[in-house]
């Protein structure tokens, strides 16, 4: 609904900012539910015993598509208009919902009901009395903030003279950088120090964006990017090894 109500939006001769607003609130809340629940239910699918080789295959589908968005909407911008990407990100988004239907009912568990408070304490409550988890925690939520160097884009494009097109390769590359952290983040289940992966992984993306600033090439830059989403697919990998308590797994989706 949000990206039709965008699409429409897009199509009036004087388009509202505020309804971009509201919209992109709307498409960002109901996304993030699905999402969640979605992986949410990832356990119960795959088996807890395949829960890493099954997040690594789902990031490694999803990025790929990030990937190709942005360049086919760069693509439309620099030969249509706006209308057209909020129209194919609707039907995209219709034919997904269709697929997603045939997952089977998964009632949850009998337990207590718990009030979504007490229950977002005892998340936090693991992650202190876990300090594996809670560093990656930590670490993937210094990552996320590091990664908004995706704002300075449309600044970038103006100081570098971006073509619509070339914007959009450089938006795909940091899902590119997902995609590649999700085939290599398979290995780690083998590997005896995970942690130490995942913390050098997030050491070279912070190196990554100290270099992003002295980077005035458009080829240069596209490459930092996507060394944050690798880290962060490691980071993801990290959480999820060595303990398969179900409050680590929605600690690592958290992020």
């Amino acid at each position: 609904m949000g990206f039709i109500g965008l699409c429409l939006n897009a199509m009036l001769p004087e388009p509202s900012l505020l309804a971009i607003y509201a919209l992109g609130l709307w498409d960002g809340f109901f996304a993030s539910l699905g999402v969640t629940a979605l992986l949410a239910a990832t356990p119960a699918l795959v088996g807890r015993e395949n829960l890493m080789q099954a997040g690594a295959i789902t990031m490694l589908t999803v990025r790929l598509g990030s990937v190709i968005s942005p360049m086919v909407g760069g693509l439309l911008l620099a030969t249509g208009n706006v209308a057209w990407n909020y129209g194919l990100a609707a039907a995209g988004t219709f034919i997904t919902t269709l697929t997603l239907l045939r997952l089977p009912l998964l009632p949850p568990p009998p337990q207590p009901r718990e009030h979504p408070l007490k229950s977002l304490m005892a998340a936090i409550r693991f992650l202190f009395s876990n300090p594996l988890i809670g560093g990656i925690a930590l670490l993937g939520g210094l990552l996320t903030m590091a990664s908004a160097v995706r704002v300075l884009y449309p600044a970038l494009a103006g100081e570098w003279q971006m073509s619509a097109s070339e914007i959009g390769i450089l938006y795909a590359a940091i899902p590119l950088g997902a995609a590649c952290g999700a085939l290599t983040s398979g290995n780690l289940a083998q590997s005896a120090r995970p942690g130490l992966i995942m913390l050098l992984a997030t050491l070279a993306s912070f190196i990554a964006i100290g270099f992003f600033s002295l980077m005035p090439v458009v080829g240069a830059g596209r490459v930092v990017p996507g060394d944050f989403r690798l880290a962060e697919r490691h980071q993801f990998a990290a959480a999820v090894h060595p303990d398969p308590d179900p409050d680590a797994g929605r600690d690592a989706r958290a992020h």
